[in-house]
């Protein structure tokens, strides 16, 4: 239904046969590495035996979840559920990675572009900063759909209320 997520193995045959109007987002990303805690489980949990996500249950993730988490599926794949509440996120950008961002909860102000303030590598491939100029701001919200390119200054304050969003990155190889 409306909302669901659903995680479709490389080389499993599927089909889409809606019975009215049909939207979905089809993401495929082909990387040569694992992602962090793939394995048996994932991070130390019991291994995820379904490859759907209900609705019901993001929206409740997202509405009561006190920080940022995983929804994890078979095979150790896992799309991060990235969830700040009256806190901003990291001023930063990402040298090996584009990101895009799936917006399901809240509301907050984005900034893209500009340039980053004191910026120091903390870890290889990211960038991050105390603060920013000269970037675009944008209010996003349920529904929006944001493309970070690799290298692009980003940072999301939800202000004194919270925001929810599906972070999904694609390693520079794959992205342009």
């Amino acid at each position: 239904s409306g909302g669901d997520v659903v995680y479709v193995p490389r080389n499993v045959p599927y089909a889409i046969e809606p019975s009215a109007r049909f939207e979905y987002v089809a993401l495929r990303i082909f990387t040569p590495r694992p992602a962090r805690g793939a394995g048996p489980g994932g991070e130390g949990g019991a291994q995820p035996t379904s490859y759907f996500a209900r609705k019901a249950d993001i929206d409740k993730t997202f509405a009561s979840e006190p920080r940022s988490t995983q929804l994890r599926f078979p095979g150790g794949v896992n799309v991060a559920m990235i969830i700040y509440d009256g806190a901003i996120g990291p001023y930063e950008s990402h040298e090996t990675v584009d990101q895009i961002y799936f917006v399901r909860h809240g509301t907050a102000k984005a900034a893209l572009d500009g340039r980053l303030i004191n910026p120091v590598v903390t870890t290889p491939g990211q960038v991050r900063g105390t603060g920013y100029l000269d970037s675009s701001e944008y209010t996003i919200g349920p529904g929006d759909i944001v493309w970070i390119p690799r290298n692009q200054l980003h940072f999301v304050d939800p202000g004194i209320g919270r925001i929810g969003y599906f972070l999904v990155g694609m390693p520079t190889s794959q992205s342009g």
